[in-house]
């Protein structure tokens, strides 16, 4: 089988980073493909090189990483990333990579009942 997740987000925030003049209402958005069709992301092993793809994949569609001195665009750079991530995640809904995204992306837990 053939599987494969394509990250798709808003990087309106990136745009300033790259072209400060650009207007607050521009919007750039990117698609990358993850496959992991040879993955059992079911395994810690499979989740950990599939989070690791899918994170590798976000940072090359939000760009080239500016240098740390520049923070405030390092600052955008890194919320680009973890937009892309937690987005990726929460369509993938597998949990042992959102227990690697930290719960980030998966939807708010149910409570199911309450002790008294």
């Amino acid at each position: 089988m053939n599987k494969f997740l394509t990250l798709a987000l808003s990087a309106s925030a990136l745009a300033f980073a790259v072209a400060p003049a650009a207007s607050a209402s521009a919007q750039e958005t990117f698609a990358v493909t993850v496959k992991y069709g040879d993955l059992n992301i079911a395994s810690p092993e499979g989740a950990k090189i599939l989070y690791q793809r899918i994170t590798k994949g976000a940072e090359q569609g939000c760009g080239d990483q500016p240098e740390f001195r520049d923070l405030a665009a390092h600052g955008v750079w890194r919320s680009c990333v973890k937009d892309a991530v937690d987005h990726a995640v929460r369509r993938l809904d597998a949990p042992m990579v959102t227990a690697l995204n930290g719960g980030r992306g998966s939807v708010a837990p149910i409570q199911l009942a309450q002790a008294r």
